[in-house]
C-alpha cells in the first residue's frame, strides 16, 4: 500500500509541476525582459543603446514574488542613449563592419507591489 502512494504522489506532483510550467503569463515576462534591458543600457558603457531582439524564459515562484531567468539575443542600436529611452523604437546599427550582437543571461526578481530587481547580467557577442 506505501508503494502506491508513493507512486501517487509521484505521478500528481509531477503532473501539477507540468501543468503550473506551462500557466506563464507572457505579458509578465515582457516586462521582466524589458526591465533587463532597460537596467543593462543604464549600466552599459556604450554611447548607444541596445535593443532585445528575441528571448525565451523560465519562471520561478520564490517566496517573496517570482524569478525569470531569461536568455536573450540583443543588438546595438543607431540611438545615443542621451537622445532616447526606448530602444524599440531605434534601427539596428547594422553596418557589416559594425553589428554588434550579444548573447545575454539575466535573472529579474519581480516582487509584491511590482517591484522588480536584475539579479544577473551576463552578456557575451555573439555572431
Amino acid at each position: 500500500m506505501a508503494k502506491f502512494w508513493g507512486a501517487l504522489f509521484i505521478y500528481l506532483t509531477s503532473a501539477l509541476f507540468t501543468s503550473y510550467g506551462a500557466q506563464v503569463d507572457q505579458g509578465l515576462a515582457d516586462k521582466a525582459a524589458n526591465f533587463a534591458m532597460s537596467v543593462y543600457n543604464h549600466n552599459s558603457k556604450e554611447e548607444f543603446l541596445y535593443k532585445l531582439l528575441s528571448f525565451d524564459f523560465k519562471k520561478i515562484q520564490v517566496i517573496a514574488g517570482t524569478e525569470y531567468i531569461i536568455n536573450a539575443k540583443i543588438e546595438l542600436t543607431n540611438c545615443q542613449k542621451s537622445n532616447y529611452d526606448e530602444p524599440e523604437e531605434c534601427s539596428s546599427s547594422n553596418t557589416r563592419n559594425n553589428l554588434k550582437r550579444q548573447q545575454c543571461h539575466f535573472v529579474v526578481v519581480v516582487l509584491a507591489g511590482e517591484r522588480k530587481g536584475l539579479l544577473q547580467s551576463i552578456c557575451r557577442e555573439h555572431h
